[in-house]
C-alpha cells in the first residue's frame, strides 16, 4: 500500500518533534527483533560484498592518511590486543567526522560496547 506525500510529510514532522518518542520505540524495536535485525544486516553484506569493500577501504585509507610518522606502532599494537572482552576501539574525534576529522593515534582512542560505538557513530564531544 502506497503512503500519500501529506502523510509521508506529516510523519517526518511528527518524528522531529517527537525524537524521545522515536528513541524508545526504536530501542524497543530493536531489542525485540535483534536475532531478525542481524540475520537481515548478514544477509545485506553477503548480497552487496561491493559496498562492504568499498567502505572498509575507505575508511581504511582515512585511518593511513591520519596516522602520523612520530605514531608508536607498538603502543597501538597493545590497546587493539588488550581491548576488553565486548567492547571495540572507538576513536574519540573520528577519522572521517562530518566537521572534523581526528588521528589515528593512541591518544585518541577509547574502549567503548559495540552498541555506544555504533550510537555515537561518526559524532564527537566538543
Amino acid at each position: 500500500m502506497k503512503t500519500s506525500p501529506e502523510k509521508l510529510a506529516y510523519i517526518k514532522e511528527w518524528r522531529k518533534n517527537n525524537p524521545d518518542k522515536v528513541k524508545a520505540y526504536s530501542k524497543k524495536y530493536t531489542e525485540k527483533n535483534k536475532d531478525k535485525i542481524n540475520a537481515y544486516v548478514k544477509q545485506w553484506a553477503k548480497d552487496n560484498k561491493g559496498k562492504v569493500c568499498a567502505r572498509t577501504r575507505k575508511y581504511q585509507a582515512a585511518k593511513l592518511q591520519r596516522t602520523v610518522a612520530w605514531n608508536d606502532d607498538l603502543v597501538m599494537q597493545m590497546i587493539y590486543e588488550d581491548c576488553p572482552e565486548g567492547y571495540q576501539v572507538d576513536h574519540i574525534v573520528p577519522l572521517q567526522g562530518k566537521y572534523v576529522s581526528g588521528l589515528h593515534v593512541h591518544y585518541n582512542l577509547q574502549y567503548l560496547t559495540a552498541a555506544e560505538n555504533r550510537q555515537k557513530s561518526n559524532n564527537h564531544e566538543i
